[in-house]
């Protein structure tokens, strides 16, 4: 769950299970933001660390969707698709 602010300042990203996790807007304008996270506990790989978390999300009424790169302390990389809904 992806929890934003009014402004750039105290967006936070939670994992299930998971405590919030501090998320830098590096950047915002039109429908876009692109935004970084990390270090942080791997949700999906037990016991590694994921250094970093880069999203290019777009927005639209209630809706996202985008692109993400995640790095591991160990050097791997994964990429892919992201969508979500506004919950209520």
């Amino acid at each position: 769950m992806l929890h934003a602010t009014a402004n750039t300042k105290g967006w936070t990203m939670t994992l299930p299970k998971g405590k919030p996790i501090p998320v830098r807007v590096v950047s915002a304008g039109g429908d876009c933001v692109v935004t970084e996270a990390g270090p942080f506990p791997s949700y999906l790989r037990a016991g590694q660390t994921v250094t970093k978390l880069h999203t290019i999300a777009h927005f639209k009424g209630n809706e996202m969707w985008g692109t993400f790169e995640t790095e591991y302390a160990s050097g791997d990389k994964i990429s892919g698709k992201v969508s979500a809904k506004r919950g209520k």
